[in-house]
């Protein structure tokens, strides 16, 4: 499995990515379904975590 750094990385190189496309010009075919793909990640990366940091006993509260 791959660790919070890389997961956390990962995620962000892939919003920037679709976030250097300007909103008026037509996204590539690739791009279609990216925002819920990315939205799925960011809810698993959220769950490990959470789990992590249960493993470690720290408090987390914060949902997305």
């Amino acid at each position: 499995m791959k660790n919070i750094d890389h997961r956390i990385s990962y995620y962000l190189t892939k919003v920037a990515q679709k976030l250097s496309i300007h909103p008026s010009r037509k996204q590539p075919k690739s791009y279609t379904y990216r925002n819920d793909r990315l939205m799925l990640y960011k809810k698993l990366m959220h769950r490990q975590i959470e789990k992590e940091m249960r493993k470690d006993k720290w408090i987390f509260t914060s949902r997305c």
